[in-house]
């Protein structure tokens, strides 16, 4: 699939929301910033947006977006992790449009969302480890039993092999591992999830939990536009709960070093 589409907590996976360091810099030779590259303040009163990364075609086109939400792309750390900064870079709302000259891998392709919000919005950043509240994801029971929804993966995977489909509300895998799962559970959960449970190889799992307020309208301002949004579901356990029952896992409350993107500086753009 050419398109990486980040219109939803779905998209958690694509980014990955999972970065524990400052991505890579760009390989030799690869260009250091778009071709031609518009920025535009989204006027409309619309709730939904859209960012749509296509390395093979190096493009971006970004619809209806706050600055914070550009940054937790463009530095693939979830957006709980991107500190500081003016107020405006949560309200403003911005279209971008950007293209390289050719094709580039992933890594080069946000190295130049970065470098692109370098300039247009005079953006300075750094990247710091800090002492922060995160989740150990643990077994629920003594025993270190799993739940019946998590299970050993079998020797010979045949579908969606190492993958973890996600949507509002649900998570599914297939021959992953738990620290694969405990980097999408994180934006679900709010904070860095650090996987120690002890259980080592593959499984497969499926997690179901209802939606609480919160949630709900936190998936609201991703929705695609004109989509509707997701709603808060009172018929299934919270995700915590989720988590015990159906998975034999819970999430303790610890302090860690998390990295960290601190935004030191920016400005509003100047249309184009």
């Amino acid at each position: 699939m050419g398109a990486t589409k980040l219109t939803s907590v779905l998209a958690a996976a694509a980014v990955s929301l999972a970065a524990q360091a400052p991505p890579a810099s760009p390989a030799v030779g690869t260009p250091a910033s778009f071709e031609v590259a518009s920025v535009k303040v989204n006027r409309s009163s619309q709730a939904g947006g859209l960012e749509d990364y296509i390395p093979a075609a190096g493009q971006v086109r970004i619809v209806n977006q706050t600055l914070r939400q550009v940054i937790r792309a463009a530095y693939g750390f979830e957006i709980n992790r991107i500190l500081g900064g003016p107020g405006w870079i949560d309200t403003d709302r911005f279209d971008i449009q950007a293209r390289a000259a050719a094709a580039v891998p992933r890594d080069a392709l946000m190295s130049m969302m970065r470098t692109l919000l370098a300039d247009r919005f005079k953006l300075v950043a750094h990247v710091e480890p800090r002492q922060q509240p995160i989740w150990a994801l643990v077994p629920s029971t003594l025993g270190g039993g799993t739940g019946t929804r998590l299970r050993v993966a079998a020797p010979a995977c045949t579908d969606g092999c190492g993958r973890i489909s996600a949507g509002p509300g649900r998570m599914s895998g297939r021959s992953v591992s738990l620290d694969q799962f405990a980097t999408m559970l994180a934006p679900r959960v709010g904070r860095l999830v650090v996987q120690r449970t002890g259980l080592t190889g593959l499984f497969d799992f499926d997690l179901e939990w209802g939606l609480d307020e919160a949630q709900a309208a936190a998936l609201a301002q991703l929705t695609p536009l004109g989509a509707t949004p997701p709603s808060v579901d009172q018929s299934r356990p919270g995700i915590f709960t989720a988590l015990q029952e159906q998975l034999g896992l819970r999430l303790d409350s610890v302090v860690g070093p998390v990295e960290v993107v601190v935004i030191d500086g920016a400005q509003p753009p100047t249309e184009d």
